[in-house]
């Protein structure tokens, strides 16, 4: 009984406090899992909202993320496996597509130092999670990585694991009060990569990191030198609307 609340409670967060607890609420309990969900939920004071991050046609069934859908696609199919004992068969697992796919040329000499790039990668993410990389010439280090790929072509600025690199790089330097740097690396992130992770403009991960770049305003005093990034920002959204 434990295991079936624990797999069917949704969290209950605030502005404030990310994870206040949580909650078993029987309708929500039925709303399947999907990688690429077209809603989402969250807490608005008592209550569980359900809300869309698309536009959602008739007949369509409902679908949240249990987990966190930017994981590869073998680490979410473990999460799931895991923790809700089944195997995804969303649109997003079963269509082949892999975040690193239009990387890969199926030749194992070429493929190689690719699978070894995102090895190192991986081994990063590590370090800058538990604290113990250093974060002065970290950005260099990660060009460099990605730079020993042979298969001609640059590594997507979208391809696992450099977005959770780069949001894992921005709070390290919030904690260590490097505000400008958190600032440049959140630009990055909102105007440049999450547009191309998340199409969706509603998609909670997007929300949730402008919030991000809107709190760490108040920490930066802008100044002449940074001037031109945000022209730039600017000029991404602009064409950003522009496309749409």
């Amino acid at each position: 009984m434990s295991r079936q609340i624990n797999t069917n409670r949704h969290s209950v967060e605030s502005e404030l406090q990310p994870q206040l607890g949580s909650c078993l609420v029987l309708g929500a309990t039925l709303i399947n899992h999907s990688c690429d969900p077209n809603a989402h939920h969250l807490s608005e004071g008592p209550e569980l909202v359900i809300r869309s991050i698309r536009r959602i046609a008739k007949n369509e069934e409902i679908t949240i993320s249990y987990i966190n859908p930017t994981q590869s696609f073998e680490e979410r199919q473990k999460t799931l496996s895991t923790s809700y004992a089944f195997r995804c068969q969303c649109r997003k697992c079963t269509s082949g597509f892999e975040e690193q796919q239009e990387m890969l040329t199926g030749d194992s000499v070429i493929d190689s130092p690719i699978r070894n790039a995102k090895s190192k990668l991986h081994a990063l993410v590590a370090t800058l999670a538990d604290g113990s990389q250093e974060l002065d010439g970290v950005e260099i280090k990660i060009q460099e990585i990605c730079s020993q790929s042979s298969s001609g072509k640059p590594w997507p600025i979208s391809a696992s694991p450099l977005p959770t690199l780069y949001e894992l790089l921005a709070r390290r330097f919030e904690i260590e009060q490097q505000w400008k740097k958190a600032l440049q690396v959140w630009l990055k992130i909102v105007y440049i990569v999450d547009p191309l992770r998340f199409p969706e403009r509603l998609s909670p991960h997007r929300v949730g990191h402008l919030m991000a770049l809107c709190q760490l305003e108040r920490y930066v005093l802008l100044d002449l030198t940074y001037h031109p990034m945000l022209e730039i920002a600017v000029a991404v959204r602009h064409c950003s609307k522009t496309e749409s």
